[in-house]
This record gives structure tokens, sequence and C-alpha cells, in this order.
């Protein structure tokens, strides 16, 4: 891919149900009632309703904060480079300071891209599908990931180098 010709393009990732979220806040709340229902009435189960509650709160809040970060994550493919941003990272990478990318499976089908810079790295997921009795369900990652994969390598001029690690579906792409 010559670099001259890259087109600009943004991709997004799918988006999750908000129905886990919602799921995740309600338990967490009725835990968090119940220990104060407990502490209030001196029940022996203080405790223990107490560790529960903080880690059904603390699970709600890392799912909300993974969906907020979805929600900003965008690849913005650029005549000059690649850049990543997801709410709270935001990387920017010219193709001759992309070293190496590694591609490693996933759940879902999905494979997990890491793109490492000189200074830098980001990772994104390619299309991931989950399947509950034959049918999907649900959509994870870019849904267009293998189409950014294959930009990154041929614009970055990457060759795959460790093929004996092909067998278990990870390659390591870099300069040769």
């Amino acid at each position: 891919m010559d670099q001259n010709h890259i087109e600009k393009q943004e991709f997004y990732p799918e988006r999750v149900s908000p129905r886990g979220q919602i799921y995740a806040w309600v338990l967490a709340i009725v835990a968090a009632v119940t220990w104060l229902i407990l502490r209030a009435n001196q029940q022996s189960l203080t405790t223990l309703a107490g560790v529960l509650a903080l880690f059904l709160l603390f699970s709600a809040g890392s799912i909300s904060l993974s969906r907020w970060m979805d929600a900003r994550t965008v690849i913005r493919i650029q005549q000059d480079g690649v850049a990543f941003t997801n709410g709270l990272r935001n990387v920017y990478l010219k193709w001759g300071d992309i070293r190496s990318v590694r591609v490693l499976p996933d759940r879902f089908g999905a494979r997990q891209v890491q793109v490492l810079g000189t200074d830098s790295h980001f990772e994104f997921r390619t299309l991931g599908e989950v399947r509950y009795n034959g049918q999907v369900r649900g959509r994870t990652g870019f849904e267009q990931g293998d189409r950014i994969l294959e930009t990154i390598l041929k614009a970055a001029r990457l060759k795959m180098l460790d093929s004996s690690n092909a067998q278990k579906s990870v390659y390591y792409y870099a300069r040769e």
C-alpha cells in the first residue's frame, strides 16, 4: 500500500447492550440497601453483606467505565499514521514509528491486535460474535477490524516474522 494513497477513515467498535450494566447496578443497589438494613438492625451478617455490596458496586462501576470508554473509542487511519482514542488514552503513531504488531486469539472468535510503537502502543479487537443456542446474541470489537489490521500492516510495511506460533494462532509482524 502506497502511503501517498491512504484513504482517511474512522472506525468505531460495536456497542454492547446496556442490559448487563443495568443488572449490575440493580444488584449493587439491592446489596447496599440490604447491608444498610442489616447494619441498622445490628445483624451478624453485616460484614459479609458489606463486602458483597462493595464488590457489586465495584463491578457495576467497572462495567460503566468500560461502556463509557467503548462509546468514546475510535481508530482513525490517516495519511501519515494511525490514531487511537478511547476517552482515557490518545495515541498517535506515524507509520514509521510502528515497530511491531502482535495478533492473538481472543474470545468469541475475535482476535486481539496489539500495535506497538516506539514510545506508545494501543490494542483493539476484531469482530467477535457472542452466540447462544446457535444464534448471535451480541457483537464485540471492530466490525472492520481485519481491514484495520491489514491497512496498518501494509502502511507500516510490516512482515510476519515468527511463523512457529502460527499453529497457536499467535502472529507477530515487524520490519525485517
